[in-house]
């Protein structure tokens, strides 16, 4: 849970005054305060969680790298000084040795460069002329004199749990686009460089054997990361494909992970993973995060305690009954790290398309959409809604082109979900201590797209990928009612075709048409809700027909919204 805050001399009484104390308040340790030019830079870190580590050279240079960041093979200090030492001659080949989700900051020849790792999971957020840019979205806003709500990024994040394409729901608290640089002398001014994963869509090679190759990417990822700690690696399991193909490159590569699992006693998913512990001679630990709120003043307490630790907003919403703080500070117990199997369908057909072209717009209905109009106000444009995604999808492909080749519709799925939804939860998670994402990295990513389409479909490719890399693990039951190892059931293969033949302009209302009975968890309702907000929410109210919201995350992110406004003044 470290941070870093970059601010000119413009802005830095207001970074001493106003976001600073939001973090040392919250427990937070300022470890440097540096000055860089024309710009002041401070460190802050968790004594809990450290999650930041500082390197510098007799000849005045200076590095600090935040999250996990790998390089050639190392990883803490030893990653960041090869780096430093490198950083000058990788003027376009920046990310070739890197593994994990980073940002850092590099300080030398008078210049600072501030760089995340190669898919941009990791952001640089910033106000208008780079006065304020941060890891973190709070210290922007915080440091925002007059912010003002931006209606598209509160729409985006209320329906879809995140912000996409630079955008927040704060007007002038953006972040760069990923593959950017943000770098500083007289003044700051973004560079963007080439992306390691579009490059791959300019190439003619193709492999003869795609699952062979993704394999060994995967394997060489997971390999490469593992033997740069010396602590036991612990993976995230369920019953599906990706925590699998994880577990068989992991065993396959002579690790012996730990097993943990989420879900309730009796859970398929939980079922599942202790007998494959078992089978394995793995160990294994089950997390029910099941529980109660608390009551009164320890309610607002806690979510003012997690408005700074998640960074003022998490996928589905902020406020919570206190368990996932608690577990994600477990995870890193004893010094182990954790692998997570997220964006793993960047193998399959995340968004169940046909293998024909698409426009964005196509894209942005196939999942985009599920939203109920009736839960926004007159001020909601579905129209300027779905262009402006659209909009931001293309500019992840770097495209202006209407029409979407199958490849670009499929490398959609990491490029805007992997790397604004799942991402987040990757920024998030490594503020608890190094935790990994494999299918995240860059490298997985540009693999993937040489999958055909053909194979994607039924989860033929990582099947077989599952059963290349261990034939053992594969041949264990998995929660969609066969072994990996063997054909999918009848019942599995007909819902995969029901899913590619619902017509792309019917999807947003068949996916409304399926919502399950209304909740609200008490953790929601009206009077834990008072305790932390206006129950009127005069912000969102704006924008929100709050009493129609029948969805729970869907009101989590709305309160969650009202709870921003109501800290740091939105307007």
């Amino acid at each position: 849970m470290s941070v870093y805050l970059l601010a000119s001399a413009h802005s830095a009484d207001t970074c001493s005054e106003q976001v600073l104390p939001l973090y040392t308040q919250a427990g937070f340790a300022l470890r440097e305060r540096i000055s860089l030019g024309p710009y002041a830079l401070w460190l802050l870190d968790n004594p809990n969680v450290p999650a930041l580590c500082t390197v510098r050279t007799q000849d005045g240079r200076f590095a600090a790298a935040l999250g996990a960041f790998v390089y050639e093979g190392r990883s803490g200090r030893d990653a960041l000084g090869g780096f430093l030492e490198d950083f000058p001659t990788k003027t376009e080949d920046l990310w070739s040795s890197t593994r994990g989700h980073f940002s850092i900051v590099i300080y030398q020849g008078g210049e600072t460069s501030v760089m995340c790792d190669g898919l941009g999971a990791h952001k640089i957020y910033y106000l208008p002329d780079y006065t304020i840019a941060s890891n973190a979205f709070l210290a922007p806003l915080a440091g925002c004199r007059r912010p003002t709500v931006d209606a598209h990024g509160a729409y985006v994040y209320a329906w879809n749990g995140a912000f996409f394409g630079g955008r927040t729901p704060v007007q002038q608290v953006r972040s760069l686009p990923a593959n950017t640089i943000l770098r500083i002398r007289e003044r700051a001014e973004a560079v963007q460089k080439p992306s390691p994963i579009l490059a791959a869509l300019d190439t003619h090679e193709k492999p003869t054997d795609p699952v062979a190759h993704n394999l060994h990417t995967v394997m060489r990822c997971t390999s490469d990361i593992s033997a740069a700690y010396t602590s036991d690696v612990a993976l995230s399991f369920s019953g599906g494909y990706d925590s699998r193909l994880l577990l068989a490159a992991l065993v396959a590569g002579g690790q012996r992970p730990s097993l943990f699992v989420y879900g309730t006693p009796g859970d398929t998913d939980v079922r599942i993973a202790e007998q494959v512990a078992e089978a394995e001679g793995l160990t294994f630990s089950h997390i029910d995060k099941r529980g109660e709120p608390p009551c009164g003043d320890a309610f607002a307490d806690l979510v003012a305690q997690d408005l700074v630790v998640f960074d003022g907003w998490k996928n589905e919403g902020l406020i919570d009954i206190g368990t996932d703080h608690a577990d994600r500070v477990a995870r890193n117990t004893g010094g182990k790290v954790p692998f997570n199997g997220g964006l793993g369908e960047i193998y399959r057909n995340f968004y169940n398309l046909r293998d024909r072209d698409y426009t964005a717009e196509d894209v942005v209905a196939c999942f985009y959409r599920q939203y109920r109009p009736s839960w926004a106000t007159n001020a909601f444009d579905a129209l300027d809604y779905t262009n402006t995604l659209a909009d931001q999808m293309r500019a992840q492909l770097n495209t202006s082109q209407e029409r979407l080749s199958p490849t670009q519709a499929q490398l959609l799925y990491a490029l805007f979900r992997g790397r604004f939804w799942t991402a987040r939860e990757a920024e998030i998670n490594q503020r608890f201590g190094p935790m990994h994402f494999p299918f995240l990295e860059h490298d997985c990513i540009t693999a993937s797209i040489h999958v055909p389409m053909a194979d994607r479909h039924f989860g033929r490719a990582q099947r077989e990928m599952i059963r290349r890399a261990h034939e053992r693990v594969a041949s264990y039951p998995s929660s969609y009612g066969f072994a990996f190892s063997g054909r999918p059931s009848w019942r599995y293969r007909a819902n995969v075709i029901a899913s590619l033949a619902r017509p792309v302009g019917m999807r947003p209302m068949l996916a409304r048409a399926r919502r399950g009975e209304p909740s609200r968890p008490l953790h929601l309702r009206a009077d834990r809700l008072a305790q932390i907000i206006d129950p009127a929410f005069p912000s969102m109210s704006r924008f929100f027909q709050v009493h129609r919201i029948d969805d729970a995350d869907t009101l989590n992110r709305v309160a969650t919204l009202e709870y921003l406004c109501t800290r740091f003044g939105v307007m």
